[in-house]
């Protein structure tokens, strides 16, 4: 997906304004991908205004605000534009995301988590702070290392047993074979 610069979208918006022609010459003139492109900030500057630098920014919304939006589109006739209008919500098809989750699951979806996952170091280093964590990390240290030694021991003892089981066979096997050197007459 392209990003256009908000210089560039204000002055095709002001092209627009002082009727400089449509869409599809405005794509063309200030080579613009579409001009399906030029009609949605034509879209976006009729319910919001001009294209700003702060425009873009990533908002948080309640999950009061989302299901009063959804329940909104759901039992009016407003369009999906309309309805993002009056709640201020920057993408209307944000809004159409939430109502379809909504068809699907009953509920509204939960924001999701951004941002990188802490590294499991972090976590354990955030654990150790309290002492009572600390002391309870110790003993399940040590209960773990006891049970890595007595497996160790286990399949010691295993190994022996099966040594031992082998070399029994081994000697139930071999018969003495008395050597005929004696011919028949």
């Amino acid at each position: 997906m392209v990003k256009y610069s908000i210089e560039l979208k204000q002055r095709v918006i002001q092209d627009y304004l002082s009727g400089k022609g449509g869409s599809t010459y405005l794509a063309k003139l200030h080579n613009v991908g579409s001009s399906s492109q030029v009609r949605h900030w034509i879209r976006n500057y009729r319910a919001e205004g001009l294209p700003t630098a702060h425009s873009k920014v990533n908002k948080n919304y309640s999950m009061e605000l989302k299901e009063n939006a959804v329940q909104c589109y759901l039992t009016t006739d407003l369009t999906y534009e309309a309805v993002a209008r009056k709640f201020e919500i920057t993408n209307f098809t944000l809004l159409a995301s939430w109502v379809n989750h909504f068809k699907i699951y009953g509920e509204v979806p939960i924001s999701k988590k951004r941002g990188r996952r802490k590294k499991l170091e972090s976590i354990a280093s955030s654990m150790t702070q309290n002492p009572n964590d600390s002391q309870r990390i110790k003993e399940l240290e040590q209960e773990l290392r006891y049970a890595q030694i007595e497996v160790a021991y286990l399949k010691g003892l295993r190994r022996l047993e099966k040594n031992a089981l082998m070399n029994k066979n081994q000697d139930s096997s071999t018969v003495s074979v008395k050597p005929s050197n004696s011919k028949k007459s």
